[in-house]
């Protein structure tokens, strides 16, 4: 199968996708507004992009679908890997990343919700309906706004368990993440993504009691890693990615929630990006 073979049904895949979620969201009555925002709404996005959702919702209904989010983001597919994140919520709204399934890897869209009063669209972005008339406003304004510094993913009184599942979920999230920087060629990028996901299992490793885990990256800088060649990139990611696995036992004891679902899905998308570059 050629590259092209492989890349168009993610294009395909990713296209039905939001599809469903516009109608979904456009014919829910407490729903005002949905933009695109990032690649995919600029245009120069590529078959591994994702998908970055603002809905804005009547200010009477935005607790309940807060509350109800995880149940709402799986209406037009069961998600694979749900990932709640509070410093990147709205104001008094909320943000989840989903994976949904594909045939090469899941399908990864960011939701964002937020209340109805004070919501205004960015100009430069890709506008899906807005039912109320919303008023625009300059979008690089809006990003400046929407820019939050970086915060805790959850609660800081959250039980161990809560803290333990959202260490592994991340981990896998963004190795995912890692692996399209490796098929896009920016080094950099990966190397500064890797020693993220590289420390969010040691923490994860420490937090729940099993001690310092010392992992193949330890030694290695960010310049090593952005100069490595593809191959040794993907080496890399695969031997993080099995750290992970290993440890996943240990912290399911702890009270942690695997992503079991979306692994297998993972692994799927690390093949399809390897096939974009290794050669």
């Amino acid at each position: 199968m050629n590259l092209h073979q492989l890349l168009s049904p993610r294009l395909r895949e990713r296209s039905e996708l939001l599809d469903q979620i516009v109608a979904i969201v456009e014919a829910d009555p407490n729903v005002r507004a949905a933009w695109l925002s990032g690649s995919v709404s600029r245009g120069d996005d590529d078959a591994l992009s994702d998908l970055d959702l603002s809905v804005v919702v009547s200010d009477e209904s935005i607790g309940e679908l807060v509350d109800r989010r995880r149940t709402y983001a799986a209406q037009p597919a069961f998600p694979v890997l749900l990932m709640d994140n509070l410093a990147n919520a709205p104001v008094d709204g909320a943000y989840l990343l989903a994976f949904y399934p594909g045939e090469a890897g899941p399908q990864h869209v960011d939701w964002f919700w937020q209340p109805e009063s004070g919501a205004k669209i960015p100009d430069d972005e890709r506008v899906l309906f807005n039912k109320t008339g919303l008023p625009l406003m300059s979008g690089d304004d809006w990003r400046r706004q929407s820019n939050r510094p970086p915060g805790p993913p959850l609660a800081a009184d959250a039980p161990l368990g809560e803290q333990l599942t959202q260490k592994i979920t991340f981990f896998w999230a963004m190795s995912i993440i890692a692996a399209k920087y490796i098929a896009r060629r920016d080094g950099e990028t990966f190397g500064r993504m890797t020693r993220v996901i590289a420390r969010t299992l040691s923490e994860a490793a420490q937090l729940s009691g099993l001690g310092e885990l010392h992992l193949g990256t330890d030694d290695v800088s960010v310049a090593d890693l952005a100069s490595a060649g593809a191959e040794k990139q993907f080496e890399v990611l695969d031997g993080l990615a099995s750290d992970a696995e290993e440890l996943g036992g240990h912290l399911v004891e702890r009270g942690a929630v695997l992503p079991a679902a979306a692994i297998a899905q993972i692994y799927s998308f690390f093949e399809l990006t390897k096939s974009m570059v290794v050669r």
